[in-house]
């Protein structure tokens, strides 16, 4: 006779070892996506037994991702021989059910990891203990990011450029958690109020400046969500109607001649890292692939001296061509100075 203990038994092990079934989403479909729309479409839950054996860490070596009913394990991180993988526990039906959770947000982190999964994460990460800003601050940032679909408004911007500032001037780094949905709510305002210029600046930041530092780090999908914002900034700012009237200072004007040069390089960029993650063989990979390569073929823009010309003309693999590779370093870091980012190697731009 099945008892209700019994009954309580299976459901909590199918809670705690269900893996969301999670699709990589095809971005590039849409004109424009909001840099807080997940980058997978979820389709339902898996059972697996090996995977349900996955151990969480909150600074995983690899994450899992589905390829249509196929579940892949993928590593995003040197793993030794003998070394345990790990991922992080699937919050995406949390996201469902209560919202958006704050992932770097050390304390909501340990909750959701109590309340839902039942266990207390002792993960290298979780030893640092609470790296971000503490009680009224803390509030502060929390409730600034608590509405963030509502960013277009005037009073949310204020409010979440006074929560920056006031991050700052209590001495912690631009990485601490929250910075980075912070800083996507101004990216989405100032694409809403249709200044371009800007919401590239904060583009820039995300990704050169907050993310490769943020503490649990940003996930391989939210970097190339990331990415795909940069990469719609850029189209916005080369498509500026009348720049010579609409762009009123010379450092404005230079992004916006330099954006050409490095549209099809940081879209290609975009084609490796989606590649990286999922795998070239992967529908989403191979899409991503075939997309760019229309877009390089199709594509017509102004080169160096000012002729109309096929994008193909001007595009070249910057891992195979030495002057090419060298000349996006250069144009990538005057549009860094434009973001008042510093300089950066090649190493880290490609």
């Amino acid at each position: 006779m099945i008892t209700q203990e019994d009954c309580h038994k299976l459901v909590y092990r199918i809670q705690n070892n269900q893996i969301g079934l999670n699709l990589p989403l095809l971005k590039s479909c849409f004109p424009f996506t909001s840099p807080f729309v997940s980058t997978s479409l979820y389709a339902g839950v898996c059972l697996e037994p090996f995977a349900a054996l996955i151990n969480h860490s909150c600074e995983p070596n690899a994450l899992w991702h589905f390829e249509g009913r196929e579940l892949r394990v993928t590593a995003i991180k040197n793993i030794a021989p003998g070394e345990e993988v790990t991922a992080r526990v699937d919050f995406f039906f949390i996201f469902c059910l209560l919202g958006p959770p704050d992932y770097h947000d050390y304390q909501a982190r340990k909750k959701q990891h109590k309340v839902n999964w039942n266990f207390t994460c002792n993960c290298d990460v979780c030893q640092l203990g609470d790296l971000g800003p503490k009680g009224g601050l803390r509030i502060k940032a929390l409730k600034a990011v608590e509405m963030r679909m509502d960013s277009v408004s005037e009073d949310r911007f204020q409010a979440v450029s006074s929560t920056i500032r006031d991050i700052q001037k209590a001495g912690l780094r631009m990485h601490v958690y929250q910075m980075h949905t912070l800083h996507q709510i101004l990216f989405q305002h100032y694409i809403a109020k249709d200044m371009p210029l800007n919401a590239l600046r904060i583009a820039f930041t995300m990704y050169f400046v907050i993310e490769p530092k943020t503490i649990p780090s940003t996930s391989p999908s939210i970097r190339i969500n990331t990415l795909y914002s940069l990469n719609h900034a850029l189209w916005q700012v080369i498509r500026i109607p009348n720049p010579m009237k609409a762009i009123k200072n010379d450092n404005d004007m230079s992004a916006h001649i330099t954006a050409t040069f490095v549209l099809p390089h940081i879209q290609a960029k975009y084609v490796r890292e989606i590649e990286r993650c999922f795998g070239s063989d992967t529908a989403i990979a191979k899409h991503e692939r075939k997309f760019f390569d229309a877009l390089v073929n199709r594509f017509k823009t102004f080169n160096k001296d000012f002729q109309y010309v096929s994008l193909s003309n001007m595009y070249k693999n910057v891992k195979k061509d030495k002057k090419e590779r060298k000349e996006f370093v250069v144009n990538m870091n005057k549009l860094l100075n434009c973001a008042g980012i510093a300089p950066m190697t090649e190493k880290e731009l490609i």
